[in-house]
């Protein structure tokens, strides 16, 4: 995947990229139908006869509703255009937050288990979430430039084709994982303990 697609909340690194997406648009489809039901109640409810006056709570809880009509579809649209996942050779980052930002990552050496699941709404709009399973708080969370430990999960909610990218992390995971299997530390690391080995042998030999 070429440079063009990487976003820019993700944190510097030369790492390829390997998946960059979000959730589907088309999640927001229940929310959109759950809010107009709410907005024909409202109406209903402020147009349909009634006592004269019309008492006040009775008014206020009609307007209420066609509130929360109008502002359920409009939340759950910008939460998902303001939430994004990607997959580099080494680690998942997702993000998230309307008015701040959340960016959280974890690397492959901590997951444990990757499931992926689908809702009723998931299987008629063809989305699904997929679940990381991760060996305890393996991740960090970067919010407003200071970054702390995540929990033991990571997920990548509403993606399209969730298996394909299951079969993506689970793949680059167990690569990670032979990866792994190579002598830790460099060669300036290792020189530097062979000197003192050898500093240690020298005043062994002077002191008999």
């Amino acid at each position: 995947m070429s440079d063009d697609a990487r976003p820019d909340w993700l944190p510097a690194t030369d790492e390829r990229l390997q998946y960059v997406g979000g959730p589907r648009t088309k999640a927001a489809i229940p929310a959109g139908l759950i809010g107009a039901a709410f907005v024909v109640m409202g109406v209903v409810g402020l147009i349909a006869p009634g006592p004269i006056p019309r008492a006040w709570p009775f008014t206020l809880g009609a307007l209420g509703a066609i509130g929360l009509g109008i502002a359920m579809p409009v939340w759950t649209v910008l939460w998902l255009k303001h939430t994004g996942y990607v997959v580099t050779e080494s680690a998942l980052y997702t993000k998230r937050g309307i008015l701040g930002r959340t960016v959280t990552s974890v690397g492959f050496e901590t997951i444990q288990n990757v499931k992926t699941s689908q809702s009723v709404t998931g299987r008629l709009f063809d989305h699904g979430t997929i679940a990381v399973e991760t060996a305890g708080s393996g991740g960090t969370t970067s919010m407003e430039g200071e970054t702390t430990p995540v929990g033991p999960e990571l997920a990548f909610k509403y993606v399209n084709d969730p298996r394909s990218i299951q079969r993506l992390i689970d793949t680059s995971a167990t690569g990670s994982e032979r990866s792994d299997d190579r002598i830790p530390g460099s060669t300036t690391q290792w020189q530097a303990v062979l000197d003192e080995v050898r500093a240690w042998r020298r005043a062994v030999e002077q002191s008999q």
